[in-house]
């Protein structure tokens, strides 16, 4: 791994911050009856939020860049990948089930006061299972939280690159044994770069069927970018091909743009997370060469919102539920009501997150490196 990944890892933490922060907002402009009550003052800000407040491929670019370094730290035996899959599991679903349940606890609670829309239906035992294995959409489960549909995806992204890894050591071996680790090392980066770019293509062709939005192959575009800025940091000769993926990431938000009016599904959101990934990898690259941009994240605060970031993703719905269910038991309906409520809520949000980090994600990390 080569020392210029690291000058990434504060920027990752100030991506991360903001990812989270927006897609916090998104899901408070979305959920009744506060984001409602408080149309009359934040009507525009709210709007903009529910309907442009898209981070959620910050994250799958950060997938891509992390998982390629610690894959490219290890070696690429059915084991080593194995344990890669395993960790990840653990670190997700852990703290996933944590805090699922407290959602599902809340809910209940508030299943007589709060709109259907909000607290779902009671769940069934098939759905908390279908849960518990990253299949609630696969199967066609009702999501028990807001934003869970991201950790199948996380994992099927994780495993599809695992595979891809996998398979091209396989035919690296096939090719005959290298000179040494190093240039069998890179013959495998670029079978992978090779297999990667046409899961790519594939993954760029079906963007705006939601047919395809169940699987991982579905987000597979914004995961290889990141996937390619660490191949670029390692070994320059890859910057054409990461500029060039990047130019064709705006020149397909581009043609979905121009060809929005002749399709149903608004394509407007479909160039909007194209463009996110894009700003985010281009991000990523430039932090090498741009050292006040690596160091952007090296703020306390900043890098406290980028380790509780998963956190507070988790959590700020049940969050948001518990105050929406207190606000209406004391009849505080109005405007100004609703508005404190929701910055109650976004603080009390901030502040679960870091409890819930300190108690629940953070052993569920030291877990996951027993594996």
């Amino acid at each position: 791994m080569s020392h210029a990944a690291n000058a990434h890892l504060p920027l990752v933490d100030a991506l991360r911050a903001a990812a989270a922060t927006v897609i916090c907002g998104h899901h408070f402009a979305s959920y009744a009856p506060l984001a409602e009550q408080a149309l009359p003052l934040l009507g525009l800000g709210l709007v903009a939020l529910r309907d442009h407040g898209r981070a959620t491929q910050v994250f799958f670019v950060l997938g891509g860049y992390l998982l390629a370094r610690q894959v490219d730290a290890r070696e690429c035996g059915l084991t080593d990948m194995a344990r890669v899959v395993a960790r990840r599991a653990t670190r997700l679903l852990l703290p996933a089930i944590v805090a699922t349940s407290l959602a599902v606890a809340v809910c209940e609670v508030g299943r007589d006061v709060l709109p259907r829309e909000t607290v779902g239906l009671r769940p069934t035992v098939g759905q908390i299972l279908a849960h518990a294995g990253f299949l609630q959409d696969v199967l066609g489960y009702e999501s028990l939280s807001a934003g869970l549909w991201y950790l199948p995806i996380a994992m099927q992204l994780t495993l599809l690159f695992v595979g891809l890894v996998l398979g091209a050591d396989v035919v690296v071996r096939c090719m005959g044994p290298g000179a040494d680790p190093a240039d069998r090392g890179r013959r495998r980066r670029r079978v992978v770069v090779a297999g990667g770019a046409i899961f790519a293509v594939w993954s760029l062709t079906l963007l705006g069927d939601q047919a395809w939005s169940i699987w991982g192959i579905y987000f597979f575009a914004y995961f290889f970018a990141g996937v390619l800025v660490h191949v670029a940091e390692d070994e320059p000769a890859y910057r054409p091909v990461l500029i060039l993926y990047l130019a064709l990431l705006v020149g397909v938000a581009g043609f979905h743009i121009a060809t929005e009016a002749t399709r149903a599904e608004p394509l407007r959101l479909v160039s909007l997370r194209l463009l996110i990934a894009v700003a985010t990898a281009t991000l990523l690259a430039a932090a090498t060469r741009l050292p006040w941009l690596a160091a952007s994240g090296s703020q306390s605060l900043v890098q406290r919102l980028g380790r509780t970031a998963y956190s507070l993703y988790l959590l700020h719905f049940p969050v948001l539920v518990a105050v929406a269910v207190v606000w209406t038991w004391l009849k505080w309906t109005g405007p100004w009501a609703a508005v404190t409520g929701l910055v109650v809520a976004y603080g009390t949000s901030l502040a679960a997150a870091e409890v819930f980090y300190a108690w629940v994600e953070a052993p569920a990390a030291r877990l996951s490196q027993r594996v």
